[in-house]
Parts: structure tokens; C-alpha cells; sequence
């Protein structure tokens, strides 16, 4: 028999008031507990049984029959436990290889400026930093430097041109190189959509600065030269009142000034252009190399002297 000494610390003292020949095993007990806390789980039921069993087997005497039950059902109790925690472990281990996402996550990335249909996937470990996926992007779109790009967390649905050219970047979250993958992306992204961006410039300030860059060249003593040289070569090859012939002096001008920024730009010449004041041809125009990026057009016009003749650069 329990003493009442025994049964006061228990929490709950009417179970064990039965006969030790009623206490049965885990799951009489769990009867019981639900009856008495109807909003409860089975892992709360084990605890409070496993709780109960201390306090019986610590108090009751040494070689009775109730103490050696409580031993057994408190054995059982750890059977169970170990059990319980090699299927998960099991379960777990099973389910890894199939589970890829928990390793390596794929994302859709695309160059600022872009078509959608120009986006393309790069898979990459979670536990990789954005540094790792800026390399990985420098070998897909063949930039020569990877610290040149910057990446922005976007989530933009593949078919939704009109939220792609109405993004700014400068409201989305610029990807620090040194965090890894799974801080910006911790679940798996979305499907069908893009989820970085990618622009070349160190930040948008940057690339508003390059065309300025360039406009500056032509206060630029690379310009007395190019002049000169333009000049010299009037003397041989005389600018005929043909726009082709003209273009040609122009040409060989644009080229000269862009090749003092190696990389950066591309003379497109008879350049289609459209914007809000009209659309048609131009001359040349001046792109981004990494971007395609429109920065600047150039039209060839006649002047009143012939050495001053050639082009005029427009900044958009």
C-alpha cells in the first residue's frame, strides 16, 4: 500500500489509490490523464506519468510490489522513448536525399534592364554566400569582374512585364556579398518568378554617373587630340556634303572616346530609339556593354565650318 505521506506529493493521487494491479501500463495512464485534461497531447501525459514514477519509486520501501511496478512502468517508458526517437532519426535520414531543396535552392536571376525571357537559373547551396552567387552569375553572362555586379532581392512573376519595367531598385534589398544564401532566402523561393536581380553598376548612383563620365571627355584633353587628329586627316580625305561620308569621320571619333573607358560602352550604329517626344533611327547610339542600357545618342549634322562639323551627344 501507498502511504498518504507518499500519495500527497503526487500530483495526481487518485490514480495510484487503485491497486498496483490496475495501474496497467502507459496507456491506462493516458485514459486517465485525457479524462482529467481533455485539451491536452500525449507527450504532456507521458511527462506528468514519468514525473509521478520518480516520486513512487523514490518514496516507496525497497522490494515492495508497487515499487517494483512503478520501476517497470518507468522502463517501459524509456523503451518507448528510444523507440520513438530512432524512427524520427530514421525518418529523418531517409528523407535528406530526397529533400534537395535542403541543401541547394534554385534562383531566377535577370540582367536590369532585360526581357523576362532573358532570365536564367542559377542553383546554388544554401549554406554558399551572395559573393559564391555573384561568381556563379559572372560565368552565365560573362562579365570580367564579379565584384562589378550588385544583386537585389526582387520577387517578380515571370509574366509581368509591366512590373519589371516599373521596378526600383532602390526600394528592394541590396545582397551584401558576405551574407550566405539561406539569410536572404531561407525557404524555398517561389515558383515562376524572378528572385534577383542584376545590375552592373556599384549602385544605381553609380550608373546615373557613367554617361556623365563620358559627356566629360569631351571637355577632356583627349579631345584637342581627337580633334586634331580629325583635322589632319580632313586634309587627305575631304568631308563631302554626303551624311555617310561625314558619319564616317564620326565614327572613327566615337570610337577613340568611348575606347578610354575599355569595357564600358558599345557605338551602335543606325540605333532604333523610342521614348516620349517620337521614335525612328539615329545616327549612332551609345549603350552600356554589360546592360545594352541606351546612355547617350549621337546624330551627325553639317555645320557652317567644315572642321566643326560632326556630332552632337545627347545624355538621356
Amino acid at each position: 500500500m501507498i502511504t498518504e505521506t507518499t500519495l500527497s506529493k503526487l500530483r495526481y493521487p487518485d490514480y495510484w489509490r487503485n491497486s498496483f494491479t490496475l495501474w496497467s501500463n502507459a496507456e491506462a495512464w493516458d485514459s486517465f490523464y485525457f479524462k482529467k485534461n481533455p485539451d491536452t497531447t500525449k507527450q504532456l501525459s507521458r511527462d506528468a506519468l514519468y514525473g509521478e514514477l520518480n516520486i513512487l519509486i523514490r518514496d516507496l520501501e525497497s522490494g515492495s510490489k508497487e515499487k517494483e511496478k512503478a520501476i517497470a512502468m518507468k522502463s517501459d517508458l524509456k523503451l518507448q522513448k528510444s523507440a520513438k526517437r530512432k524512427n524520427y532519426q530514421d525518418e529523418k535520414e531517409n528523407q535528406l536525399p530526397t529533400k534537395k531543396h535542403k541543401s541547394t535552392i534554385t534562383l531566377f536571376c535577370l540582367q536590369k534592364d532585360d526581357d523576362l525571357l532573358s532570365a536564367f537559373p542559377i542553383e546554388i547551396k544554401c549554406k554558399a554566400t551572395i559573393g559564391d552567387l555573384k561568381e556563379a552569375i559572372k560565368e552565365k553572362i560573362q562579365v570580367p569582374i564579379a565584384k562589378d555586379l550588385s544583386l537585389w532581392k526582387v520577387e517578380i512573376p515571370d509574366d509581368d512585364e509591366d512590373k519589371l519595367s516599373n521596378i526600383v531598385l532602390d526600394d528592394k534589398e541590396r545582397l551584401r556579398p558576405t551574407r550566405k544564401i539561406n539569410k536572404y532566402f531561407p525557404e524555398v523561393p517561389v515558383e515562376d518568378h524572378i528572385h534577383v536581380i542584376i545590375s552592373s553598376g556599384k549602385s544605381s548612383e553609380d550608373q546615373a554617373l557613367q554617361p556623365l563620365e563620358l559627356q566629360k571627355i569631351y571637355n577632356d584633353i583627349h579631345v584637342e587630340h581627337l580633334v586634331a587628329e580629325l583635322k589632319y586627316r580632313s586634309k587627305v580625305i575631304p568631308i563631302s556634303r554626303n551624311e555617310a561620308s561625314r558619319s564616317l569621320f564620326a565614327s572613327a571619333f566615337l570610337v577613340a572616346a568611348t575606347n578610354i573607358f575599355p569595357g564600358k560602352f558599345e557605338v551602335r550604329p543606325e540605333k532604333y530609339v523610342a521614348g516620349p517626344n517620337g521614335h525612328g533611327f539615329v545616327d549612332y547610339g551609345l549603350v552600356l556593354s554589360q546592360t545594352s542600357k541606351l546612355v547617350g545618342i549621337v546624330e551627325v549634322k553639317k555645320s557652317k565650318s567644315v572642321y566643326n562639323s560632326s556630332c552632337k551627344m545627347a545624355s538621356l
